[in-house]
């Protein structure tokens, strides 16, 4: 045998998410998206070529290989699944047995240090912004597990001047530099399901609460945003 062959009960929500084999989402023989593998319009079939998925063979008899499953197109959120799946060829017995033990593996996400970028440079005392991640205890983290709530925090100083708006945010993958828009020009949410609306406590002070998520195969994440600082209320124009 050459491979195995994994059969996914139909279901909407997965249609457009993508499925692979943990560290190979780059292989196109080991790397697919969900839609291009409905066999009979209800079922999703992927199979895994063990000359070419880096399978693991475990002593004496048994041929593992970890499986993710994301709904998101591009990311790993608190919504993907992965697996452990073994497939065990009992030695000396000609009917082939598949055996499959099925483990949810979590995932971990690193946060580096965050960056921003002041969009008004005046003389004297301008804004100073700052762009913070917090958990649901107001704590800074450094590090998460997908699927954990934390939040966003941008702040402009001195807060009895300036108002704020974010603008241009984006998540960026530290190992290949790659890019993702959360929030466009005007500050507003491009992928709800992935990061909502700024909800603002103050006009100074802007806060996103959301699920973090990552890239498959990377767990380096920076966010970014442009810091617009006003002298008067910031325009918030999201629909």
């Amino acid at each position: 045998l050459d491979g195995m062959t994994l059969i996914l009960a139909g279901d909407p929500d997965l249609y457009d998410g993508r499925i692979f084999v943990r560290g190979q989402t780059e292989n196109p023989l080991c790397s697919r998206k969900l839609n291009s593998l409905l066999s009979n319009g209800s079922d999703y079939q992927f199979a895994i070529l063990y000359a070419h998925c880096n399978v693991r063979f475990e002593q004496p008899d048994t041929i593992a290989v970890t499986i993710v499953i994301q709904r998101h197109p591009m990311f790993i959120t608190q919504r993907a699944d992965a697996y452990d799946v073994r497939c065990t060829y009992p030695i000396g017995v000609r009917k082939v047995l598949f055996l499959f033990k099925i483990v949810k593996v979590a995932s971990h996400v690193d946060i580096s240090e965050l960056a921003t970028t002041n969009t008004i440079v005046e003389k004297g005392v301008g804004p100073s912004c700052s762009l913070t991640v917090t958990n649901e205890q107001d704590q800074m983290v450094d590090t998460a597990t997908v699927g954990e709530v934390l939040k966003l925090v941008l702040a402009v100083q001195p807060n009895d001047t300036y108002a704020i708006l974010p603008r241009n945010c984006y998540a960026i993958n530290l190992e290949t530099s790659e890019l993702y828009s959360l929030t466009d020009q005007a500050g507003c949410a491009i992928d709800p399901k992935l990061f909502p609306e700024w909800m603002y406590l103050h006009s100074w002070l802007a806060v996103a609460i959301f699920n973090i998520f990552k890239w498959p195969d990377h767990s380096m994440i920076r966010f970014q945003c442009d810091c617009s600082a006003y002298i008067e209320s910031s325009p918030k124009v999201c629909l």
